[in-house]
């Protein structure tokens, strides 16, 4: 699926709806084409809220990112701040998926129009800066700061930190420039709703029934979002860690999935001035241009490559973790045949030990039935390893990986997968890890 294929949805969306406003309900808009555009805004708001707030912790996780951008961006001084706001990066991010799906909801029905207008418009200045700042850091070079303009050089996807805004979440994976340039492509109906947002349509006539609509999507889109994070795993796995992944064959396609790029050298004629530029890989077949001696001078600063097919970005290309002697054992012990379980831990002082209680019992149980367990935590806790597994008085062998690949692999803190020869079977949130005789029953053949 592509942006214009999103963009497509919600503007057939937006023409039935409006057909059953106008038309059906006769509700007899003042512009044909302002309750249009109403009706795709809030499809899209919608769509673009419901396929975040069924993993509100990858838009958390997306924040973090970019607060601690902002902290290097501004410095010392306002940088300060950020990551004070990163602790509360949760309940930005729950703020944020509730506000989208209620603004949806309230474009569509035409609930609390002053409101609604301002709210969304100010809601895209807001992502239309996040997307923005994305986009702009490919002109920063790494040893320069986003402010430094003068330092400013050439457009390098290489150059940014965050690569994907996070706009559809797992969902869809949007460029940074597309990501801007759709927000930018927005902010103009958003100016559209403020000036004129007397003449939204209102289709609930009871005033009553409109705030119950309106108070009532707030505490049910609360809800779905703690449902799909505090309370369990979401309900929608976008990620390449879902169940039914075969991880070795998954990681290899992934490796063997690679960028196909072509060079293009540059060279001027020191004595005639021409201009000439080059594939890299027909530079054998003109000797004229490099063998000495020669007018002709490269010119590296115009050398150019061309992306002509893009490779995988799936962090199964970054899986892997490691044992105490700092080996890649990945593919060695998920690999390994029959059943095993698979605890993850992103963060050590983060995770619950209430949750690790019952993993401890089922990793107990399971190793009388011949089945291993193994945890895997955070590349930074390494030396705090075998304190950890002292506190929690966890048996079996924990290795290291980067925190953002385990964070990526399940949204728990801990939490736990079960593997049969190294295809995901099944994974729980902490707090709903079953009891292994249920386990074993349910999913163990």
């Amino acid at each position: 699926m592509t942006i214009y294929t999103i963009f497509g949805i919600c503007a057939v969306a937006a023409v039935i709806l409006t057909v059953l406003f106008g038309v059906i309900l006769k509700k007899r808009p003042d512009s044909w084409l302002l309750l249009f555009f109403q009706q795709f805004a809030g499809s899209l708001f919608i769509f673009s809220g419901l396929v975040k707030a069924v993993d509100p912790w990858g838009t958390a996780y997306k924040m973090e990112q970019y607060f601690a951008e902002f902290e290097s961006a501004f410095g010392s001084g306002l940088g300060a701040i950020f990551p004070f706001f990163a602790k509360f990066a949760f309940a930005f991010a729950i703020i944020m998926l509730v506000l989208e799906l209620v603004l949806g909801i309230a474009l569509i029905f035409g609930l609390k129009r002053k409101f609604t207008s301002w709210a969304f418009f100010v809601l895209l200045v807001f992502f239309t800066v996040l997307t923005g700042f994305t986009y702009l850091t490919g002109y920063v070079p790494t040893d320069a700061t986003f402010f430094q303009f003068g330092k400013w050089g050439p457009y390098a996807e290489s150059n940014m930190k965050v690569t994907d805004c996070g706009c559809f979440g797992d969902f869809l994976k949007l460029k940074p420039q597309t990501s801007f340039f759709k927000d930018v492509l927005l902010l103009p109906l958003g100016f559209w709703f403020v000036m004129s947002w007397r003449k939204l349509l209102e289709v609930i006539d009871s005033k009553a029934i409109a705030n119950g609509l309106f108070y009532g999507t707030i505490a049910l889109s609360t809800l779905f979002c703690l449902q799909n994070s505090k309370w369990n795993l979401p309900m929608a796995d976008f990620r390449p860690f879902a169940e039914g992944i075969n991880l070795p064959e998954a990681e290899a396609a992934a490796l063997a999935d690679e960028d196909v790029i072509e060079q293009y050298l540059a060279y001027k004629n020191m004595e005639t001035g021409e201009e000439v530029e080059i594939n890299a890989d027909d530079l054998g077949k003109s000797p004229h241009l490099w063998k000495k001696p020669t007018p002709w001078k490269a010119q590296t600063d115009k050398n150019r490559r061309v992306v002509i097919k893009e490779g995988s970005t799936s962090k199964l290309r970054d899986f892997q973790f490691s044992n105490e002697e700092g080996m890649d054992i990945s593919d060695e012990v998920v690999a390994a045949p029959g059943y095993q379980f698979m605890v993850v831990s992103y963060n050590m002082d983060k995770a619950n030990r209430d949750y690790f209680k019952q993993v401890n019992e089922v990793a107990e149980a399971a190793e009388k039935d011949g089945h291993r367990t193994f945890g895997v935590t955070q590349i930074a806790a390494t030396e705090d390893v075998d304190k950890f597994r002292h506190e929690l008085q966890a048996a079996y062998p924990f290795f290291t990986a980067d925190d953002i690949l385990l964070k990526t692999i399940i949204r728990s803190n801990p939490g736990v997968l079960l593997l049969k020869d190294g295809t995901i079977v099944e994974k729980w949130h902490g707090r709903k890890l079953p009891d292994y005789a249920d386990i074993k029953q349910e999913y163990i053949r």
